[in-house]
């Protein structure tokens, strides 16, 4: 009779160890845990699960569990406890709401609780806070469509230069000239914009850099002005590119050919908050046949460079001056920093 009260008292003992150890673990755990009863109220609500949704245990005790829900989740409640109680699930992910209206992205596990006769009484939730995780998929997975679009735009831009060029070259070697210039100004602008994050780069460190090597090589000066104006994306490739067809077209025909002149890069904002920018070159002489080519471009000025951006170009020649004008929307000017 001894040993049998004695035994008792050992699994009495061990059964309050365990409890206790359970209760330490639940409390310190950074896993938000919680249960609830057969009608989905809760009953137990750890520390943990204060810090992720925000309610005190005083506040979470007795209310449904989907007092955590967002509005419109498609699976109440009862129906989770039905699928837990059938053992045909055990974890799943969900989105649930904070106190303060912060969505929270969890992988929740979850399982039956039963009595030492096997009833199951309630239902208890582990929730594991993967929103930094879900964040960091759903950026990387814009950045990756972002990249594929743009690699895209830029393989379709490279292949009409390639087409372009071949059509109006006279022999390969000036095509291997031709499209290898374009490929580094289109090189030039691209490294402006991986320096600036994809985002934006300022106009007059585009119109620097475009121009520089054609400078360089002329000893000739460009008078640039205008306020401070962040290219977007689609904006920089148009005026890279215009920029190095407008300078070379210059080398062949105009102030950079050795004659007198000068040019002007000038811009402004429209009304509507886009730019309308400018190429003067003046001062020269010049025939306006020998500007009338159909080449890539020409294409450039008149017809892709407008069109990549929704905007209007326009080219005005004189016997002695050039002026070509783009008007970009606001949309493609990004925000100056």
């Amino acid at each position: 009779y001894v040993t049998t009260r004695r035994m008792a008292h050992d699994d009495i003992e061990r059964a309050h160890v365990q409890a206790e150890t359970f209760a330490a673990l639940v409390a310190t755990t950074a896993e938000a845990i919680l249960t609830y009863d057969m009608e989905g109220r809760i009953i137990s609500w750890n520390p943990a699960a204060e810090r992720l949704y925000g309610y005190t245990e005083e506040e979470a005790l007795g209310q449904s569990v989907e007092l955590l829900y967002p509005p419109g989740w498609p699976t109440r409640v009862l129906e989770y406890r039905d699928q837990i109680m059938a053992g045909k699930l055990r974890q799943f992910n969900a989105v649930r709401v904070a106190k303060d209206g912060t969505e929270r992205h969890v992988t929740i596990a979850c399982t039956p609780i039963r009595t030492l006769s096997g009833d199951i009484v309630s239902i208890s939730n582990i929730h594991h806070d993967v929103t930094a995780t879900r964040k960091a998929e759903e950026v990387r997975d814009l950045v990756s469509r972002e990249v594929i679009h743009r690699a895209k735009n830029m393989l379709s831009l490279v292949t009409a230069m390639q087409r372009q060029t071949a059509s109006s070259a006279a022999s390969l070697a000036e095509f291997n000239k031709s499209f290898g210039d374009r490929i580094q100004a289109l090189a030039r602008s691209t490294d402006l914009l991986v320096d600036g994050g994809w985002s934006s780069v300022d106009l007059a460190q585009l119109v620097r850099a475009q121009l520089d090597p054609f400078l360089h090589l002329q000893g000739k000066g460009v008078d640039v002005a205008g306020s401070t104006v962040a290219l977007g994306p689609q904006a920089l490739q148009l005026i890279g590119m215009a920029l190095h067809e407008l300078a070379t077209n210059s080398t062949k025909y105009g102030v950079m050919s050795g004659g007198g002149g000068d040019i002007r890069c000038h811009w402004s904002h429209t009304e509507q908050g886009g730019l309308r920018f400018q190429w003067i070159e003046s001062g020269i002489t010049f025939d306006p046949s020998a500007k009338k080519a159909s080449g890539f471009g020409s294409k450039v000025l008149s017809v892709l460079a407008p069109a990549m951006v929704d905007g209007s170009a326009d080219t005005v020649t004189s016997e002695d001056a050039l002026t070509w004008t783009v008007t970009i929307p606001a949309a493609h000017l990004g925000k100056v920093t």
